[in-house]
């Protein structure tokens, strides 16, 4: 893999805009430092990437390669050209309603795809939806999400008592309890 250009950086890690050299196409490339990263933070960026690799739905960017070098773990997405749904608003204003209703519903079919799967996101907001110049949208970032399946074992990488999520848009049980997220 090539790397080209930051798009962004998150709580997780920085997003870059690159190429893979032997498909020839082009890549997200999400990489985390393992230098001074503990390993709970470790241990779910790997989930993401199992998580994401879950879900193969066209309103879900795909999970294309995990990996990892003696400094960097990664994982190559791919890459959903066009504006996040925030920078969109900002942008523009209010969507009308048709458009709205438009967007809403793939991403409700994306939810309704991720949860068939036992993969709930949990940390749907405007920025983590991608606007194509085609107008399909694309759910990005599943740094949060959590497969159902584990909802209370020892394995479950959430921990009681830790919020997760953007406060603007959790839901009150997910303030609660993170594990309390599910598809509703």
């Amino acid at each position: 893999f090539r790397i080209d250009t930051l798009v962004g950086i998150g709580g997780m890690g920085a997003v870059f805009r690159g190429e893979d050299l032997r498909l020839n196409r082009e890549v997200a490339i999400k990489a985390v430092a393992l230098e001074g990263r503990d390993p709970e933070a470790m241990r779910r960026f790997r989930f993401e990437a199992q998580s994401a690799a879950k879900l193969d739905h066209p309103n879900i960017a795909r999970v294309y390669y995990v990996g990892e070098t003696p400094f960097w773990s990664y994982i190559v997405f791919e890459f959903v050209e066009g504006v996040n749904h925030r920078d969109l608003i900002t942008r523009q204003g209010p969507l009308s309603v048709d458009h709205s209703v438009y967007l809403i519903r793939q991403v409700a079919q994306a939810l309704q795809h991720a949860s068939d799967r036992q993969v709930v996101h949990r940390d749907i907001k405007p920025s983590n939806i991608v606007l194509a110049p085609n107008g399909q949208a694309k759910i990005v970032d599943m740094g949060l999400a959590r497969v159902t399946e584990l909802d209370r074992s020892s394995n479950d990488l959430t921990a009681s008592g830790v919020t997760l999520g953007t406060f603007d848009y959790i839901s009150p049980e997910q303030a609660n309890d993170p594990r309390d997220a599910d598809v509703r």
